[in-house]
């Protein structure tokens, strides 16, 4: 069974920098937010984060307030079992639908489920799609 729900997470932009993650995470770190899934990509000198976390309200606020700009998205995220072929059953059915996936990133750590966040180009029609 797949647990499949909106989730939210905030994308920040900061210059690609020795010790910018650290920086970044640091005021979060501070008010005990925790990290719930993160990734990172870096094109030229800019480094793109999207971050969910346990209370994004107030990591925004903090993130602002250091400088750093950021706005909330949206994702999807899913609970899949630890088999092979579960992903690809799931973007299968997605690229027939027409849903494009845009982004996507998971993490696998030896238990029964993982974690996958996806951006797509349309979360309601992916997410009954998901669920059918």
């Amino acid at each position: 069974m797949i647990n499949a729900e909106e989730r939210k997470a905030v994308r920040l932009r900061v210059p690609q920098a020795v010790g910018q993650l650290g920086r970044v995470l640091a005021p979060i770190a501070e008010a005990r937010i925790n990290v719930l899934s993160l990734n990172t990509v870096t094109v030229n000198d800019e480094a793109y984060l999207t971050v969910v976390t346990d209370n994004n309200r107030q990591a925004i606020e903090l993130w602002e307030r250091a400088g750093f700009l950021c706005e909330e998205v949206g994702l999807i995220g899913l609970e899949l079992p630890n088999k092979p072929g579960e992903l690809a059953t799931v973007a299968n059915r997605l690229g027939q639908a027409g849903v494009d996936i845009r982004y996507a990133y998971a993490s696998s750590h030896g238990s029964e489920n993982n974690w996958v966040f996806l951006a797509t180009s349309n979360d309601q029609e992916a997410l009954r799609r998901i669920r059918s």
